[in-house]
């Protein structure tokens, strides 16, 4: 039997390697639950492609090279089918992102082992990457250009790379690692902090009222807590403050760890609400079946602006498992050992 030229790589044990198992875990799952999110979204509510697609400045320029008509363009019901199943062909894609995503997810979590760098998992992680940037460029052009669309979008948008800079191998360094090489070891928990800081800066450019406060941030704050709309605007703004707060927070000096461990934990709590908040603040505007249909995907979308903070505070050293669990650990990866 042929056997695979590329085997899963284990990844380190020890106390410190169980840490960086579980950051792994929550990186894979994150990237996931994110692929998963946006491809349903894609067949439960309507995409900002649209906007690009009917912008004349952007798309009558290639129209008129091919001697097409912006008029019969936009009339024709032809084009509208066509670009209609070119956004369902987007949301079919990231499903498949996020199948395969979720069967290496799984086997991490069943193994304790990291995946191979296959070239059709590589491959995934940077198509998954450029449909999030198509995505993103087009909600920022459906909400007028506004700069903090690329901010909140940016923990998203950094998902499927970081998955490809550390997904496939240990994060601990080797003993005979240089100097440039922990460096580079340290790059990608570097962009997640810059990618989770800037979702939360983003969001809080919103609730704060720089940029106008979305509707259904004010929607879901006034249905989950029972409130008017001025005492649910005053709420977006206080935690608008403390997004910001927190988005700074997480760069103080290892001197203040525990500032940003304290950041780190507010982010966790605060995405995992601010997650389930579109199922519970909509919940009774319809069916149970249409409820979840729509904001299920919404649910699951948001879940990474919660593991992200906690993969970093498990790699930061700020969630440490038990002595007990320490002892689990070690005890299956001696079994693991002896297995193979």
């Amino acid at each position: 039997m042929a056997t695979d030229a590329s085997p899963r790589a284990p990844i380190t044990q020890g106390s410190s390697g169980s840490l960086h198992k579980r950051a792994l875990e929550l990186l894979w799952l994150a990237t996931c639950l994110s692929a998963l999110g946006r491809g349903g979204l894609h067949f439960s509510k309507d995409q900002p492609y649209w906007s690009l697609f009917w912008s004349e400045e952007l798309i009558g320029a290639p129209l008129a090279l091919v001697g097409l008509s912006w008029s019969a363009y936009v009339e024709s019901p032809l084009v509208e089918g066509l670009l209609s199943a070119m956004v369902s062909c987007f949301g079919v894609l990231y499903l498949l992102c996020a199948a395969l995503l979720a069967r290496e997810t799984a086997l991490i979590i069943k193994t304790g082992e990291l995946p191979s760098a296959r070239p059709l998992l590589r491959w995934s992680l940077w198509g998954l990457f450029a449909l999030q940037l198509l995505y993103v460029s087009c909600d920022w052009l459906s909400h007028s250009l506004y700069l903090p669309i690329w901010f909140e979008q940016s923990a998203q948008l950094s998902l499927p790379w970081l998955c490809l800079a550390v997904g496939f191998k240990s994060l601990q360094p080797s003993a005979h690692s240089s100097a440039i090489g922990l460096h580079l070891e340290r790059a990608p928990i570097t962009v997640t902090r810059l990618a989770i800081s800037c979702t939360f800066l983003g969001h809080g450019a919103f609730a704060l009222g720089i940029y106008p406060v979305p509707q259904d941030y004010v929607i879901m704050v006034m249905r989950t807590l029972s409130c008017e709309e001025q005492t649910a605007l005053s709420l977006l703004w206080w935690a608008g403050a403390l997004d910001v707060l927190t988005a700074l927070a997480v760069w103080t000096p290892r001197s203040k760890l525990r500032v940003r461990w304290a950041a780190l934990a507010y982010m966790l709590v605060w995405g995992t609400i601010t997650a389930l908040g579109r199922v519970v603040g909509h919940w009774g505007l319809g069916t149970i079946s249409q409820t979840l249909w729509h904001w299920i995907p919404e649910l699951m979308l948001r879940l990474p602006h919660a593991l992200i903070p906690w993969w970093l505070l498990t790699l930061e050293g700020g969630v440490r498992p038990s002595a007990r669990w320490r002892a689990y650990l070690g005890a299956s990866a001696m079994k693991r050992e002896e297995e193979r």
